[in-house]
């Protein structure tokens, strides 16, 4: 498949449109109703999302229960994130609510504007066994301003130079929760990732660049939210981390 301009319906058993949102990543998916999926429209959606790395369905309004059920179509649900609680009766899920700030602070301290930041990150990368993907369901939506922003990491290593990307490929980077989540985890006691219990977060290994199981394709898997460091390059006395090119679209 190939990306295109227009719009594209799927060959599933019940057709939906698919509006390419950008020239490498993202996309509409438009005319099915996420409660009542057929075995073989969820595979067309699956091969959608690998095409286009991220999907958007407007206007779904799924309810925790439906989300849930959703997100089972495509793998066995995690919590919905190792140390923030997730809702009552709904741990897969947690809310996102920044008119709780205050409430936050009070109960977590300050993690929002720590050196290293997490404004640019793939989801819990500092777990041994991180998730396939996150299912985002916005509740409320502000009229402007308020975006959330996706880069791709496929492309950005297909445009490295064959020497860099070779030289990637011998990397490791260690990935590091604790500068944005301890505090959290001290708040409620214990964290819990697929069914087990920690206490603390301890640093996790794993390559700069990941091959997709499913696509073969390559990406960049570093990102300054919970990289610490790369393991075989030598920071400066002053702990500096090494700065990898990550998408010049990105950060």
């Amino acid at each position: 498949m190939t990306l295109t301009a227009e719009p594209t319906t799927s060959t599933g058993s019940q057709p939906f449109t698919i509006v390419p949102l950008s020239g490498s990543i993202g996309a509409e998916i438009v005319g099915l109703d996420l409660r009542d999926l057929s075995d073989e429209t969820v595979a067309a959606i699956r091969q959608t999302w690998l095409h286009y790395k991220v999907v958007f369905f407007p206007g779904a309004n799924l309810d925790p229960v439906e989300h849930l059920a959703f997100a089972s179509r495509f793998g066995e649900p995690t919590e919905g994130h190792p140390v923030i609680p997730g809702l009552d009766g709904h741990p897969e899920v947690f809310e996102i609510d920044y008119t709780k700030a205050a409430e936050l602070y009070s109960s977590y301290g300050d993690i929002s504007t720590r050196a290293r930041g997490i404004h640019w990150h793939t989801d819990v990368t500092f777990v041994k066994r991180p998730p396939l993907g996150s299912i985002l369901r916005a509740v409320t939506v502000p009229p402007a301003g308020g975006d959330t922003l996706f880069s791709d990491q496929e492309t950005a290593f297909e445009w490295l130079s064959p020497s860099l990307q070779e030289y990637l490929l011998t990397l490791t980077a260690v990935h590091d929760g604790a500068a944005q989540f301890k505090p959290i985890l001290d708040a409620v006691g214990k964290g819990t990732w697929e069914g087990e219990t920690f206490t603390k977060l301890d640093p996790v290994e794993h390559p700069v660049v990941r091959t997709h199981p499913e696509t073969g394709r390559r990406s960049l898997f570093v990102n300054p939210g919970f990289t610490s460091h790369i393991k075989e390059l030598e920071r400066g006395r002053e702990r500096r981390s090494a700065r990898l090119p990550l998408h010049p679209l990105g950060a």
